[in-house]
């Protein structure tokens, strides 16, 4: 993004004067593409907005990768199903159902609890309790503040949403059950989640079970993925990308740029968020693209 002399003087003959956060990009000729604003932010997209009203009237010149940008829909705003939401403004589906949430008037708690086992039969098993959310509810179901149960087996997954009376009722149910059995012995029970809490395992990620080199979309980024740290021998959250932009995958130039730009083929390092970003395209069920591709 950068002013002529020209357009600059036409700037000052219109009495046109750019934002402070314009004036940076300008000075420091920064792409919109690097908004240095917070993405989704009030100011955010204000910025874009700004730049292309200047580009259209010819106020501006813009950088290559600024005009997938501009030439979208991005910074203004539509109804969807009675809501307010960005367009073109990718967002992943965690973070617009906790928006969905809170528009409605609930909180969401971030809790999550998640215990990973062997039953009876040897089989492994995942149980997750959390919050419900906005995308747990079906269609056209009222929405209420719930509890969201999954059980994972090796062939099959159930989950259900149910009332917070109904969760605390269930679980003294179970524990009258359990109790009244002469099979049931909490002590061993509590000896045996002891000895396995010590016991480190290798897809472990602060007591949750995870999937390695399975890059993922959301988290503090717009990608996360999990790795082991061969120095260590420790599992490792690697977040990489900046949410709001478009990964340009269907761009050959822009992908030749960013190849160029990063070094991709010097990046060895899987524990490093540069290794991730030059492979991102290997992971079309991530990234959308309808092909694998290479930067």
């Amino acid at each position: 993004m950068r002013v002529s002399k020209d357009q600059l003087q036409r700037l000052i003959v219109e009495n046109i004067i750019a934002s402070e956060g314009l004036r940076y990009h300008l000075k420091n000729s920064l792409p919109l593409c690097e908004n240095i604003y917070r993405p989704g932010s009030e100011r955010f997209f204000s910025l874009i907005c700004e730049a292309r009203k200047l580009y259209n009237k010819g106020s501006l010149t813009l950088l290559e990768e600024d005009l997938e940008i501009i030439n979208t829909d991005m910074g203004q705003w539509g109804n969807y199903l009675g809501r307010e939401v960005a367009l073109d403004f990718p967002i992943s589906q965690e973070a617009d159902a906790l928006i969905q949430t809170s528009d409605l008037g609930y909180h969401q708690s971030s809790k999550l609890l998640t215990k990973v086992f062997k039953n009876e039969f040897g089989n492994e098993i995942e149980i997750e309790v959390r919050d419900a959310r906005s995308s747990d509810f079906l269609e056209d179901e009222e929405l209420y503040d719930g509890v969201f149960i999954k059980i994972v087996g090796p062939d099959s997954e159930s989950s259900n949403v149910v009332t917070k009376k109904e969760a605390k009722t269930l679980m003294t149910l179970l524990c009258d059950y359990f109790h009244e059995r002469e099979d049931y012995n909490i002590h061993e029970g509590k000896k045996k989640r002891k000895r396995k809490s010590k016991k480190k395992s290798g897809t472990l990620y602060k007591g949750r079970k995870v999937k390695l080199n399975k890059p993922k979309r959301g988290g503090s980024k717009k990608f996360y993925v999990y790795v082991r740290n061969p120095k260590t021998g420790k599992i490792k959250k690697i977040s990489f990308g900046a949410k709001g932009m478009t990964t340009g995958l269907r761009d050959p130039a822009r992908r030749k740029s960013f190849k160029a730009r990063h070094n991709c083929e010097d990046k060895k390092d899987k524990t490093k968020a540069g290794y991730w970003a030059c492979r991102i395209g290997r992971h079309p069920k991530v990234t959308g693209a309808p092909y694998t591709t290479w930067w």
